[in-house]
């Protein structure tokens, strides 16, 4: 079920009515996580069975870990849960991959090997690299003291499975959800009237932004094997930075409103990225649950920047390499986290000398130079993210640079252009606008009345956008 279906809108309108009776609080935690698992399950019964699994497992280990003072018990059960979380997850995401690597290696040092098809045909789970982050989390904290161990299952499970968040997230941490579940939640009207809004300019984000107007433009530009124009080209890269965050963000945004219809506060996982002045500034607006992730569990873990520059520069590049492996095991998604990991490095140096410690970088004039220039990084990077293979992002490279195959024809109609263009200019403007703000800072400045219609404006559009659901492009990680 996507979000952006109705046959989502009967389930969650059926999941809330029973949420909102006068019922125990513990019966209605069991409705909300039995809807968890059958909103899992309507894409692939069977892997309900992996958050099974993994919530078993992690809550047993948090438990023996909280029971015991030996340092190596505690050590085996951390391991435990990271063996067997990072394991499913391993086998998932990217044993297919790592095999095709395998059988490639071995076709160069001319041994015929070949798998057996059928044998290597892995689907992956949905959600999978979400919740296995939001589980090991909780092990890791328990280990480290920084969280009790959760006496209850049923809280633990919910935790885990929660429905709003379980595909693509917002990533939480047991410390943000789990004392939510202590006392009963009922949303008051303020919070139900907020989640519904939330719902509405999620849902306008995905459906009409980029699912209506910035996706028709990049398919037809990143189709594999065809030939584009630089005009084209551009359109395609820049359409591709509005998709990306419309999609995303209408997914995040979705979630956070509909567990504040359940009564539940789930944090935020965008703050207007396209204002962003610095690739750390981007990184901390765009999947903020992520970053903060590898922040505190890797990056710290690795010593952060208490180390000499080089070893800061190490830490730095590895984080996102292995932030670009979370997304996927292919050369593109390697080669996103290291560009990222050396723009960070970049910027770690440049914060340090003289130019990076003018006066003028704070002012209007020298915030609009870094924003240029880091957005263009972005959306040059993001080619990476979106094409198909290492060799259709040099293609699509080498197109963009006027480098590419010899052709003037355009598959963009001036109409496509515009929708392009308009709306990414416009979403740049309110990002830059409210920059300091959080979504719901924003809303309150404006007028009740101008607020009113742009909901009903918003859900307007979304009634009328014409064709079927479109999954998520999150979903694929």
């Amino acid at each position: 079920m996507l979000f952006n279906s109705y046959d989502f809108l009967f389930f969650f309108v059926a999941v809330l009515l029973v949420h909102l009776l006068p019922l125990p609080w513990w019966l209605r935690k069991f409705n909300l996580l039995a809807a968890s698992y059958l909103f899992y399950m309507s894409w692939n019964p069977p892997f309900v069975a992996l958050l099974w699994l993994s919530t078993l497992i992690d809550w047993c280990a948090a438990k023996g870990m909280g029971r015991s003072e030996d340092p190596l018990t505690r050590k085996l059960l951390l391991l435990l849960s990271l063996c067997t979380n990072l394991g499913i997850l391993g086998y998932f995401k990217y044993a297919e991959t790592v095999l095709e690597y395998f059988t490639d290696a071995m076709h160069a040092m001319g041994i015929g090997y070949q798998a057996p098809a059928q044998q290597w045909s892995i689907v992956l789970p949905l959600g999978i690299s979400f919740y296995t982050f939001q589980t090991l989390s909780y092990t890791i904290d328990v280990y480290r003291r920084r969280i009790e161990p959760c006496r209850s299952l049923l809280d633990f499970a919910l935790f885990v499975a929660f429905f709003p968040q379980l595909i693509a997230g917002p990533i939480l941490r047991a410390g943000q959800f789990l004392p939510q579940c202590t006392e009963p939640k009922r949303p008051s009207g303020q919070q139900f009237g907020w989640g519904l809004s939330l719902i509405v300019l999620g849902l306008f984000l995905k459906i009409v932004l980029a699912d209506g107007l910035f996706a028709p433009s990049v398919n037809d530009v990143y189709l594999p094997g065809r030939p584009v124009s630089i005009s084209d080209a551009w359109i395609g890269m820049l359409g591709f930075v509005g998709q990306l965050y419309c999609d995303f963000a209408g997914y995040s945004t979705c979630a956070v409103g509909l567990a504040l219809c359940l009564g539940f506060v789930i944090p935020a996982n965008f703050r207007f990225p396209l204002a962003m002045t610095s690739v750390s500034d981007f990184w901390s607006r765009f999947h903020i649950t992520l970053s903060r992730w590898l922040h505190d569990y890797l990056f710290l873990a690795l010593g952060g920047y208490r180390r000499r520059r080089a070893r800061v520069a190490f830490n730095l590049i590895l984080t996102m390499v292995l932030c670009g492996w979370w997304h996927g095991a292919t050369f593109n998604f390697l080669l996103f986290g290291l560009l990222n990991g050396l723009y960070l490095v970049m910027q770690f140096q440049l914060r340090r000398s003289p130019v990076g410690r003018l006066a003028f970088w704070e002012t209007a004039p020298g915030k609009a130079v870094l924003w240029a220039f880091h957005f263009n990084l972005l959306a040059w990077t993001l080619v990476l993210f979106r094409a198909t293979t290492f060799e259709h992002a040099t293609v699509m490279y080498q197109t963009l640079c006027g480098l590419g195959p010899a052709t003037t024809y355009s598959y963009l109609t001036d109409a496509q252009f515009l929708f392009v263009l308009v709306p990414l200019q416009s979403i740049v403007l309110l990002h830059w606008l409210f920059r300091e703000l959080t979504v719901e800072q924003a809303v309150s400045r404006c007028p009740t009345w101008l607020w009113m219609i742009a909901l009903s404006a918003m859900l307007t559009a979304i009634l009328l956008v014409p064709g079927e659901p479109a999954e998520y492009v999150y979903f694929q990680f």
